[in-house]
């Protein structure tokens, strides 16, 4: 990945813009991608199917609702991606 994205503009905000672009993308995905390693320590496994099968059952069986760690995490997530959308 470029962080330069402004390279091929000779402009004096350029630097400003590019700095500008590199905090955003730190802002939101670098969360995002803390947040998702949260459910694979919690199961011990990056098997998709067994981190399903230990959530089968009623909703107190979630991941979400197992510790407020996790509802921390989950919550962090969903704000991180409706940013990511500039939906929020």
């Amino acid at each position: 990945m470029i962080f330069e994205r402004g390279i091929f503009f000779d402009t004096k905000w350029r630097d400003l813009g590019d700095f500008h672009w590199v905090l955003a993308l730190m802002k939101n995905k670098v969360p995002m991608a803390v947040c998702v390693l949260i459910p694979v320590i919690v199961a011990g496994s990056m098997d998709l199917s067994v981190i399903a099968n230990q959530q089968t059952g009623f909703f107190w069986n979630w991941y979400v609702f197992n510790d407020p760690f996790t509802f921390c995490a989950f919550w962090t997530y969903f704000t991180c991606a409706t940013a990511s959308c500039k939906r929020a």
